[in-house]
């Protein structure tokens, strides 16, 4: 998962795959399906390659695989998908997967979901299908997210105004997000990583 990657004070790994008008469908050329297909790669890849060359399994509460969406991705997508992975993070052991769901939208969703899961890790253990455990596994460290940053939307207003606390003059804001935009836009192409340092940088600019 490439689009966008973060390293937490903990060490921890943020993975996310970014799909603009995110629809709900159990194609195995959607999407969607490449989304989930590229979570259950990193999540068999485990974490970057340290600098002593080992690597390590992704740990739920420390690491995170990201599937997000725009504000224009579907209502399936935004509401029902994201309530069933909500669930399967917690979901007792107990108790069937399919339980996950609690309506008939949901079911459809969770359906989608356990497809497209289930053929990514059959199609890199050759063709034998995933335990439930390991779904409940990779279910602990999958969100799904949509924002809304749009010009006026919900999350952009929200982070012009944390922009604004840290900005010398608040009025500027807008501007500095753009500034920002301009940064990520710059390591997605250059595929490198910027520390609190650069992004400072960027925004005194």
């Amino acid at each position: 998962m490439d689009d966008v990657g973060a390293i937490t004070e903990r060490r921890g790994y943020v993975f996310i795959q970014a799909k603009h008008r995110l629809q709900l469908s159990e194609d195995a050329d959607s999407p969607l399906a490449e989304a989930l297909d590229q979570a259950v790669r990193q999540f068999i890849d485990g974490a970057p390659q340290s600098s002593d060359g080992a690597r390590r399994r992704l740990e739920a509460g420390r690491d995170a695989l990201v599937v997000l969406t725009d504000a224009a991705g579907s209502s399936p997508i935004r509401d029902d998908l994201r309530a069933v992975v909500s669930r399967l993070a917690s979901h007792p052991e107990e108790l069937q997967l399919d339980q996950l769901a609690k309506n008939r939208r949901e079911q459809k969703a969770l359906g989608a979901l356990l497809a497209h899961l289930r053929a990514a890790f059959a199609k890199r253990a050759n063709g034998t299908p995933p335990s439930e455990e390991q779904l409940r596994e990779i279910g602990r460290l999958l969100h799904v997210i949509s924002l809304d940053v749009d010009p006026g939307g919900n999350d952009r207003v929200t982070a012009e105004t944390r922009l604004q606390g840290v900005l010398d003059d608040p009025g500027i804001a807008p501007g500095a997000w753009n500034d920002l935009v301009t940064l990520g836009q710059t390591l997605i192409e250059e595929q490198r990583w910027a520390n609190r340092t650069d992004v400072r940088h960027a925004l005194a600019s």
